[in-house]
């Protein structure tokens, strides 16, 4: 069995990855809407082959034949790219899940013969420089204290591909309805976590006017996106909005809350749904750097990427990278290829 036969999700194994997204915390809508859009990415036309031309005149020998995944910290839809795209360069995977997520690396493992689930604590240094010492190619998705942390262990003959945290922003320039309503489903896709989820909002109009606006859409969609939130997020949710409050304004609909203020500076948000609406004044987003990875805008808007790493979509598109999408700016195969004169194990 191969990952490349996953296209169903009613029946397994796919049946098991939304079981197992729903034990993260997702409700069936919200985990099947993401893992059907990830599907809907390697099945549109051509979208494999775009991302095997990268492979191109390389030299097989460089193919690793074994990946570590390391899913630190991620959505079940990240981790399940990150193992597609080794599975297409034909090295087998071994993939360790982050702490309590032992049951969703097994279901993807069910999913393809080549993957293996390597479910260790992360408090058990041996595991993982035994797991590290077994392959020749690293994947790491997590934070940059992480990624750092698992780098410093790589091997000079070794290849480590780490994929840090990113945030995203809206930009609206007088959307049209439709637009709102795509920028709903952004908001609510995954209810509000992993780097392609918007925190910000900047706006061309008054920050209380788009987000009344968008919480009318927000509520139109939420309805069938059902969410509850997370016990451990009830402080941080609780502090945002009391800041909120004090700077500004807090508007609420069922499942969804959004912080209002007239001061156009980013400030990172816990997700689960809360999301900040800032003015657009002298371009904001440009601070971000690096640190911003898609920008959503609606079709008047003039905002550019902060950076050449950045991608830019419309509304609506913000969680449905296309499958070539360049992750952080690099392709996809290419890192993950064993250092040009290193001998094969």
């Amino acid at each position: 069995m191969s990952l490349l036969d996953l296209d169903r999700l009613d029946n397994e194994p796919g049946a098991r990855l939304v079981a197992e997204s729903r034990a993260m915390g997702f409700s069936e809508a919200v985990a099947r809407r993401g893992l059907e859009a990830e599907l809907q990415a390697w099945s549109a036309p051509g979208a494999l082959e775009r991302v095997r031309e990268e492979l191109t005149g390389v030299d097989p020998e460089r193919y690793p034949q074994e990946v570590l995944i390391i899913g630190a910290a991620t959505l079940p839809v990240s981790t399940l790219r990150a193992c597609l795209m080794a599975r297409l360069l034909g090295a087998r995977v071994r993939l360790k899940p982050a702490s309590g997520l032992d049951g969703l690396a097994h279901a993807i493992a069910a999913t393809d013969d080549a993957i293996t689930a390597d479910c260790f604590s992360s408090t058990d240094p041996e595991s993982l420089e035994r797991a590290l010492g077994s392959v020749e190619t690293i994947v790491a998705l997590g934070s940059d204290e992480t990624l750092l942390s698992i780098q410093r262990r790589v091997q000079p003959h070794q290849t480590f591909v780490g994929y840090g945290h990113r945030v995203s922003a809206a930009h609206l320039s007088q959307p049209d309805p439709n637009e709102l309503d795509d920028l709903a489903q952004d908001l609510l896709a995954w209810d509000g976590h992993g780097c392609l989820s918007p925190q910000v909002i900047w706006t061309d109009d008054a920050p209380e006017a788009t987000g009344r606006a968008v919480l009318e859409a927000v509520a139109r969609a939420e309805h069938h996106l059902p969410f509850t939130p997370r016990p451990e997020m009830a402080h941080a949710h609780f502090i945002a909005e009391a800041l909120g409050a004090m700077g500004g304004k807090v508007l609420k609909s069922a499942t969804c809350t959004l912080v209002l203020s007239d001061d156009p500076a980013f400030m990172p948000t816990p997700g689960g749904r809360l999301v900040h609406v800032l003015p657009d004044r002298g371009a904001p987003w440009r601070d971000l750097g690096e640190t911003l990875s898609t920008l959503g805008q609606s079709r008047r808007s003039q905002a550019s990427p902060s950076h050449e790493t950045t991608r830019r979509c419309a509304l609506g598109q913000m969680q449905r990278p296309p499958l070539d999408w360049p992750h952080d700016g690099h392709p996809n195969l290419l890192p993950m290829l064993r250092p040009a004169g290193s001998s094969s194990r």
